[in-house]
């Protein structure tokens, strides 16, 4: 966190010129036609629907005054490889996403510069520990053990879910089906503790279902259409988004179960940066009340998540 004397303007939302992004067969939400902000000449993929949107938003002088003083930056931890929260658009370097929009909107909320460093998802937490970042904001569930060692506050409502081959060659049709199986997942993530924890539950006679990690995608993907494992766990937005998107929406599909370990996301922090912490919660609410946050979701397809509450450390 940069702290300065000077005052510095309202955040550029960093998604404002995305055309670069991939075709528009990524798009997974059609524009809505409720945005304030003029979206005419887009192309109608979600970025250059909210690039407007974001770069629209105004200072809430109630939520900047809860910054340290002198704040005029944050720099957010990132895992910019899971569309359509967190990915990088077509230029390979510019990060986009329906989260990054968020944060750019919380900057835009606060007058201060977002600056995303990107890493991997497991190394999160450790970058708020030692400082490295000011906040996280990468699709992280907010539950009690996360709690023991950061806060959170919390901006999307999500579960696990489960994507398997287009047509289920394997006939996966409950979680118990999963059992005598690989799957894969990222390291250190919700959906991993869930097969370690559910899989003597869900198995019988000595099988169990042998979770595979693996920190990149484009691998994960690539060894479920090979059949080196039978599913790939992951949040719900990634893997409906890679359903649609994947092949033409040719690729997989989603299995349809209940939701799994039903959680919010939270934007993480360190516990001894409760000012930030307090800003940012202050900044989401007034984007949540004036409808900018839902304009977002909406954009990006991902309105069924949408929360009416910034709460601190509400996850379980």
């Amino acid at each position: 966190m940069k702290r300065t004397t000077s005052t510095n303007a309202l955040v550029l939302a960093a998604v404002a010129a995305l055309a670069l992004s991939a075709c528009s067969s990524t798009a997974v939400g059609t524009p809505s036609s409720t945005n304030s902000a003029d979206t005419s000449g887009t192309t109608g993929l979600p970025q250059d629907v909210t690039a407007p949107i974001v770069a629209a938003v105004e200072v809430d002088e109630d939520a900047a005054a809860r910054l340290p003083e002198g704040t005029t930056s944050l720099t957010v931890g990132s895992n910019l490889q899971s569309p359509p929260t967190t990915f990088l658009a077509g230029d390979g370097t510019t990060p986009i996403g329906d989260e990054i929009d968020i944060i750019n909107a919380i900057g835009g909320k606060l007058g201060v510069d977002v600056q995303i460093e990107n890493m991997q998802f497991d190394t999160l937490i450790n970058s708020l520990e030692t400082e490295r970042v000011d906040l996280t904001i990468a699709a992280m569930n907010d539950n009690v053990k996360r709690q023991e060692v950061i806060d959170f506050v919390d901006y999307f409502d999500s579960s696990i879910g489960i994507l398997i081959q287009k047509g289920n060659p394997e006939g996966i049709t409950t979680t118990a089906d999963l059992c005598g199986h690989d799957v894969n997942g990222v390291e250190g993530s919700t959906s991993v503790a869930w097969v370690t924890e559910e899989s003597p539950n869900l198995c019988e006679n000595g099988e169990t279902i042998n979770i595979v990690t693996n920190p990149s995608d484009q691998q994960r993907l690539n060894d479920l259409k090979t059949g080196r494992v039978v599913a790939a766990l992951n949040d719900l937005p990634y893997v409906v988004y890679v359903s649609q998107t994947a092949g033409n929406g040719n690729d997989f599909e989603v299995l349809d179960t209940e939701p799994l370990l039903a959680a919010p996301y939270g934007i993480g922090f360190n516990k001894n940066n409760s000012d930030v912490r307090d800003a940012v919660q202050a900044a989401l609410q007034s984007l949540m009340d004036d409808g900018t946050y839902e304009q977002i979701l909406d954009a990006w397809g991902l309105a069924r998540g949408a929360r009416t509450e910034a709460s601190i450390n509400g996850g379980n």
